[in-house]
């Protein structure tokens, strides 16, 4: 039994299914583009919809224009499968030898594969969150309760301040000059302008504008629960420091190697 489990982990994480799941891969992504360029609208709908609710609502009645996106999935899903087993074979033989090889130089040779494991938690953490973030946008009237704003607590609508500018400035857009201020169930308020976002009941609200054909605009509040994000920043910190202790250490090598 452990031989058969030996051989299957070494199958799925050899170079060559490697190699096969990116061409695979890409080609999925080649004709997806195509196929994404006719059909701008549906696709723009993942931006703020979780992954498995787009699917469910969209697959089946557009199937012609989708075909491509489950089989990208499971390409997907199996490059990771394919990355885990690759990174875990080589630090399993590299642990193995870890006696006879100074703990810096050990180190220095990890690097790579522990590079490979934190771009796999990158990618964990986008999974994350296309399946359990949340988007939500509440238009912004008169004050009072934001009646869709996401979370059990209430959340309430104090007021709008627009700020005066010339009309000739070159401030363009109307969320770019204006401070809306939410209160919580607490009772704390919360400032909100234009790339100046606020964190009110584990969202991140950003102010936005929706603009409309006749080239009004509505002012909005966009909800943003990322739950991935906290895999993501510590994993992408994880590869820099690695990376740049492995390139910093293979300079020192040859430096040193170039003084013999």
């Amino acid at each position: 039994m452990r031989a058969v489990l030996e051989r299957a982990l070494r199958c799925l994480g050899s170079t060559a299914l490697s190699l096969a799941l990116l061409v695979a891969g890409s080609l999925l992504m080649l004709v997806g583009s195509l196929y994404a360029g006719g059909s701008k609208t549906l696709i723009d709908g993942l931006n703020e919809t979780r992954l498995q609710d787009w699917l469910a609502a969209h697959l089946l009645p557009s199937f012609a224009a989708l075909w491509w996106l489950p089989l990208l999935l499971a390409v997907l899903l199996a490059l990771g499968l394919n990355g885990a087993a690759c990174a875990f074979l080589r630090l399993r033989e590299l642990f193995a030898a870890r006696r006879t090889v100074p703990g810096r130089a050990l180190f220095t040779a990890l690097c790579p594969s522990l590079v490979h494991v934190g771009f796999l938690v990158v990618l964990l953490g986008h999974a994350v969150t296309f399946t359990l973030g949340d988007w939500r946008r509440v238009d912004l009237g008169d004050p009072g309760p934001l009646a869709r704003a996401p979370g059990n607590a209430p959340l309430f609508l104090a007021h709008i301040d627009h700020e005066a500018v010339a009309e000739d400035s070159a401030v363009a857009r109307q969320a770019s000059r204006t401070t809306v201020t939410v209160v919580d169930a607490a009772g704390s308020a919360h400032e909100v302008r234009y790339m100046h976002p606020a964190t009110v009941a584990g969202y991140d609200v950003l102010l936005d504008e929706k603009k409309s054909k006749d080239k009004s605009g509505t002012l909005q509040l966009f909800f943003v629960r990322d739950p991935g994000i906290v895999l993501i920043v510590p994993a992408f910190l994880a590869i820099l420091a690695l990376m740049t202790w492995y390139f910093v250490e293979l300079a020192l090598v040859a430096r040193r190697r170039a003084r013999r």
